[in-house]
């Protein structure tokens, strides 16, 4: 492992975090090498323009390009020869599909301009520490969604992650899943060095989502060795209620791997604007980019089969059954008001037994058949359970942008979440209620959502599928990205 970098003057300066509780540059480097900061530039994101992007630096010094896809060269002449032309293989299956045999074979000259028609692409390395629902959770859907929605124009993606035993990973083109062995919270594989070392290599950018785990140590490092521009996404990381929570490990992180990989980061995304301040109050210099998570409408606009019949209202909470996620807040809020005629379903995978927690709650409150924990829902039947909904809630202590409330939005449910999933489009345009994460927020706000009519939970469900539909596409995102990357001053 290469030594940290000296820290600068830049480093020693303690940074107040803007909710008031010390900044992650206690411990987060903020020497960032002077030709990584940001120019002053027009560029829409506040991303420093360049005329050359990155993608085609690092095309330069690669063996070529063709169609978005890795190339090697192969000599047909002698090199005694005075006129040495060489053939362009394709290793992907993306070049000349028309070809009998492919790859395309076409030949050129080494000065020669490539095909209009095959136009280079650049190429993206995504990594995150599993995309298993209860492991991977939001973080790792959204990982996954993304580096699908890359592919979408014709980028050649991967995606690497790793995986606990009896997980069979879809089957996602570009995707490369390495079993973990050693402790759960590491999430680390032995095979993870040299396969990120190979990875690294292939690709123009390299996207690390979240942090702290050993795939951060692993793609990180091989970024760096490989010159190659590494975008962190934070999903959510710099929240003040995570950055409270294990101090000391992500002090000990930090000084192992992570503080280099901070360093060194090229891009930063952040999900909203409110991150984008968090990051900057960790004394990072580098550019930033708001680039929300997206959802893939197409699974919501199947056709609806015949819905299971229900004899009362509902309530769905849809997340991973952790403290974090405030299910304890939604049960003594239901207690409070008990309104009749309505259940309440909190569905999602146990995190540490804290399923186990909260079913004791709902027993010591009395709440009996009114509250149902149906557990892990995937798939069509998170579809159905979404769709048979009158009504979202996520009361979330802390929050990066929660995939739930944009699947919600996409059935056309109302919402009611707390200001911490960091949505004010909901109350902006009517698509939901907003409350802070305490029992009696919640509660008032709970009391407003069901007295409302039908009608009223109806037109705020449409609000709420026409804000996905305006905003929270994947196409719109990966552009956003792509040009932030394309911007980035030369290193």
């Amino acid at each position: 492992m290469r030594p940290a970098r000296p820290a600068t003057a830049a480093s020693s300066r303690k940074l107040q975090h803007p909710g008031g509780m010390p900044a992650c540059s206690r411990w987060l480097s903020a020497a960032t090498p002077p030709d990584a900061r940001p120019t002053p530039s027009t560029h829409p994101g506040g991303v420093p323009a360049d005329p050359q992007p990155a993608f085609a630096r690092s095309s330069a010094k690669s063996n070529g390009c063709h169609a978005g896809v890795r190339l090697r060269r192969k000599r047909t002449t002698p090199a005694s020869s005075p006129r040495r032309l060489r053939l362009y293989t394709c290793r992907g299956a993306r070049c000349s599909p028309d070809h009998p045999r492919h790859p395309c074979g076409r030949a050129r000259s080494p000065s020669a301009p490539p095909p209009a028609d095959h136009a280079p692409m650049p190429s993206h390395l995504h990594f995150v520490q599993s995309i298993e629902p209860l492991q991977g959770g939001g973080l790792g859907r959204a990982a996954l969604e993304l580096h699908q929605a890359f592919l979408s124009p014709g980028h050649d993606s991967r995606l690497a992650a790793t995986h606990g035993p009896g997980f069979t990973p879809p089957e996602v083109p570009g995707l490369h899943c390495f079993p973990r062995s050693g402790p759960a919270k590491l999430y680390w594989s032995p095979e993870l060095p040299r396969a990120a070392d190979k990875l690294a290599d292939a690709v123009d950018a390299v996207h690390g989502h979240g942090l702290y785990v050993g795939t951060n140590y692993a793609f990180g490092r091989a970024a760096r060795r490989h010159g190659k521009p590494l975008v962190y996404h934070v999903h959510g990381f710099f929240e003040p209620w995570i950055l409270g929570r294990s101090r000391w490990r992500k002090r000990l992180v930090h000084l192992l791997f992570e503080n280099a990989n901070v360093r060194a980061a090229a891009l930063w995304r952040a999900l909203t604007a409110k991150e984008a301040d968090q990051i900057r109050a960790c004394g990072i210099r580098a550019p930033v980019v708001v680039a929300p998570n997206g959802i893939d409408l197409a699974p919501f606009d199947a056709p609806d089969p015949a819905p299971a019949p229900k004899d009362r209202s509902r309530v769905v909470f849809l997340a991973r059954l952790h403290p974090k996620k405030g299910a304890d807040l939604l049960l003594r809020a239901w207690a409070a008001l008990r309104p009749p005629d309505w259940e309440l379903v909190l569905a999602g995978p146990d995190e540490a037994g804290h399923r186990a927690e909260l079913e004791a709650l709902a027993r010591r409150l009395d709440l009996g058949s009114a509250v149902t924990l149906p557990g892990l829902v995937t798939g069509p039947e998170k579809i159905a359970l979404l769709r048979s909904a009158d009504l979202f809630a996520l009361t979330s202590h802390s929050e990066g942008f929660p995939m739930g409330l944009l699947e919600a939005m996409a059935a056309g449910v109302p919402l009611l979440a707390t200001e911490q999933c960091n949505l004010p489009e909901a109350r902006e345009t009517g698509a939901g209620w907003l409350c802070q994460p305490e029992v009696k927020s919640i509660t008032d706000t709970l009391r407003t959502a069901l007295a409302a009519s039908e009608s009223e939970r109806r037109d705020r469900g449409r609000a709420g599928r026409r804000l996905v539909e305006e905003r929270y596409q994947w196409s719109a995102i990966v552009k956003t990205l792509d040009d932030a990357i394309a911007a980035l001053p030369s290193r």
